[in-house]
């Protein structure tokens, strides 16, 4: 089953793109393409990316460290924010 996939993506990719040329032209079709990769692209960045916070050890200069001074004043000692 895996190999008759495989290989009907290998006939039928080159078929589809024939006829993506043959009805918009290479410009259009290669923009088609580029906007789709570009839009998956963008899709997979937004939904599936891991949101990650920096904490106060992180290489950001600030760190999560005004998050936690805005949450609890004396918490933290007085860092340098310039």
């Amino acid at each position: 089953l895996i190999g008759m996939m495989q290989n009907f993506g290998k006939v039928a990719g080159p078929i589809l793109g024939g006829l993506a040329i043959q009805a918009l032209g290479y410009e259009a079709t290669l923009l088609c393409l580029s906007a789709a990769l570009a839009l998956g692209t963008a899709v997979i960045w937004v939904f599936f990316m891991p949101r990650t916070i920096p904490g106060p050890h992180s290489s950001s200069p600030k760190g999560n460290v005004e998050a936690q001074k805005a949450q609890d004043p004396d918490s933290l000692p007085d860092y340098p924010t310039g």
